[in-house]
Formats: structure tokens, C-alpha cells, sequence
């Protein structure tokens, strides 16, 4: 594989302060309603318990998901085929090299075809492919539930500026 990307410059962006789930559905249905019909790529960003594993699952719900969504980190991926619509959710946090991802055959889910989920892109998938949108999820102290999230999309079609 031959593909190696800089870090994009972002077009729009939006800071958040999310009181809890109620509003992480609420965010979620807003940035779906922005995204095109086609397959996007989401980097999800925060420490580990900050809200992008959460952000997945209501997302594939919204989508029509009915199961249970879980986390991918020991399996490194998690496929959904939701009425034709593909998905794939990765979790990069035990990724120890962008060669790892390569020898998985990473490509076949790269192909354009589905949208990804990328939780820990940091640690290999930001060489491999470009997001459309990257989420920064980060915990405000002395509020549970609450999160303070940092979105920026790179693709002109999803406009953030105005969740």
C-alpha cells in the first residue's frame, strides 16, 4: 500500500458542550441529516471512556441498527450491514503499527464502499485513509455525562459550522 496522508485541513468546525446521552442522540441526528448518502470516514478522538464508542453505537442505531453494538478492540473491526448500507467501526487502540493495519488486508475496507468508524485513528489509520469528519470528544470535569466535543469536517458537503 502506497497511500500516505498529510493531516487535512479542516473546512468547518464547531465546539460542543453535550449535557449527556440525550444530546449525544441529538448531536448525532443533526450531523447525519449533514452527511451525504454516500460512505463517509468519522475519526473519533478522546481518551479511553469519552464518548466514542457511545457516539458509534448511537450513530448505527439512528441508522437502523437494532443490536447490540460492541466495542471492537479485541477483534480490531466490527462490520454492519444496515438495509444494504455498510459499515465498519475499527478500534485502533491496540494497533501497534500502520503495518499491522496492512496486513489485515486493510484495503478491503478502504475501497470506498462503506462508511468507517474510526476510534484511536491516531494509531495507524491516519497514514491510510483521510476522514470526512473527525470528532474530538473530551470529558468535562465535574460533570458526569457531560462532554465538551471539537468536530471538523473536511469535505465541502458537510458543513459544521452551524450544528
Amino acid at each position: 500500500m502506497s497511500n500516505s496522508f498529510t493531516s487535512p485541513q479542516a473546512l468547518t468546525k464547531k465546539e460542543i458542550h453535550i449535557a449527556g446521552l440525550d444530546s449525544l442522540q441529538r448531536l448525532s441526528l443533526s450531523l447525519q441529516k449533514k452527511c451525504p448518502l454516500q460512505p463517509i470516514t468519522i475519526f473519533l478522538y478522546g481518551d479511553l471512556g469519552s464518548g466514542k464508542t457511545t457516539f458509534t453505537r448511537i450513530w448505527l442505531h439512528n441508522h437502523g441498527y437494532l443490536d447490540k453494538v460492541p466495542s471492537p478492540s479485541f477483534g480490531l473491526v466490527q462490520s454492519y450491514d444496515i438495509a444494504g448500507r455498510y459499515y465498519h467501526h475499527f478500534d485502533c487502540y491496540r494497533t501497534k503499527s500502520v503495518q499491522q493495519l496492512i496486513d489485515m488486508d486493510i484495503d478491503y475496507y478502504l475501497d470506498g464502499t462503506a462508511t468507517l468508524l474510526v476510534e484511536w485513528p491516531q494509531h495507524g489509520m491516519e497514514q491510510l485513509c483521510q476522514p470526512d469528519l473527525s470528532i474530538h470528544f473530551f470529558p468535562i470535569t465535574n460533570k458526569p455525562g457531560a462532554r465538551r466535543l471539537c468536530i471538523q469536517s473536511y469535505n465541502s458537503q458537510i458543513c459544521v459550522d452551524d450544528l
